[in-house]
């Protein structure tokens, strides 16, 4: 069996809300949620996270994930694809191409272990080509919308919502995106689908944990 290897970028640096990666949900930083989701799914083999900063690294290092690289400038502004990073992480770690690439957003905080788990093994079972994305529940016309304002696809059913992106690293180096075809959906229920980006969502999330007691 080859490893799987959980990716968490979390730059410094946020546009619309600062220091995004550490703010609390629930009690908890976002980082730390993403880094606590990645350890305990069965399926990945380790915890890596990407950044810029050292606190952030001190901070993953508690909550039990690796930061063994300080993420250099050039993949650490706001127009940086999130690919340059996982491309980084993998060519600095020597990941073999057959190695598993999972990225996993600290601002999903909603998202769980058991999504993980259940992404990569829909990735094994298609023969560890391509792609799983998750996604969640859309009108067709939110789907229209997503699909003319990122030229991505999605579901017909949906569109992806952030939370686990899972391919190989080969598959990555080749097409250079997330988005490495033939895809295959994980649908994830709206409910655990706030995608953290503003002080709104932060309400969101936090009202999203106190209905799941």
């Amino acid at each position: 069996m080859y490893p799987v290897y959980a990716v968490i970028p979390a730059r410094a640096g946020s546009r619309r809300l600062q220091d995004k990666n550490l703010r609390p949900v629930a009690g908890t930083p976002l980082l730390a949620w993403a880094i606590r989701q990645g350890t305990l799914a069965r399926e990945i083999t380790d915890v890596v996270v990407s950044t810029d900063s050292a606190r952030y690294a001190r901070l993953a290092r508690a909550w039990g994930g690796r930061s063994p690289f300080h993420r250099a400038a050039r993949y650490a502004t706001s127009n940086a694809p999130t690919e340059s990073v996982l491309l980084d992480m993998a060519d600095r770690s020597l990941w073999p191409n057959d190695a598993g690439i999972v990225l996993l957003q600290p601002t999903s905080p909603l998202r769980t272990s058991v999504d993980i788990d259940a992404c990569v093994r829909l990735w094994i079972e298609g023969g560890r080509r391509g792609a799983v994305i998750s996604a969640r529940p859309a009108s067709r016309e939110e789907g229209n919308a997503w699909r003319a304002r990122t030229g991505r696809p999605s579901p017909a059913w949906g569109i992806p919502n952030g939370a686990v992106y899972v391919t190989s690293c080969g598959e990555l180096r080749r097409a250079r995106t997330v988005y490495a075809g033939p895809i295959r959906w994980f649908r994830m229920p709206r409910s655990r689908s706030v995608d953290i980006d503003t002080l709104e969502d932060l309400v969101r999330a936090e009202a999203a944990f106190r209905r799941a007691g």
